[in-house]
């Protein structure tokens, strides 16, 4: 999947959400790509929801910051 900022202003924001993953081992590898444009608030962030017997519908978590 892409996003692209051509038509974008500043202060925009986009989500991607990926299907539902059933792992059969308790760990998955994700792979990211991030284009930096090169603007000075240009920022990936990195969130896994998370499903638990506490949260049944899921829990964000941030996993990581990239600028």
């Amino acid at each position: 999947m892409h996003f692209s900022t051509a038509t974008g202003t500043q202060g925009d924001t986009a989500y991607l959400e990926s299907r539902l993953f059933y792992p059969k081992r308790h760990s998955q590898c994700l792979q990211f790509y991030h284009y930096n444009s090169g603007g000075a608030d240009d920022q990936l962030n990195i969130w896994v929801r998370e499903y638990t017997a506490e949260n049944p519908k899921g829990a964000l978590r941030l996993i990581k910051k990239i600028s």
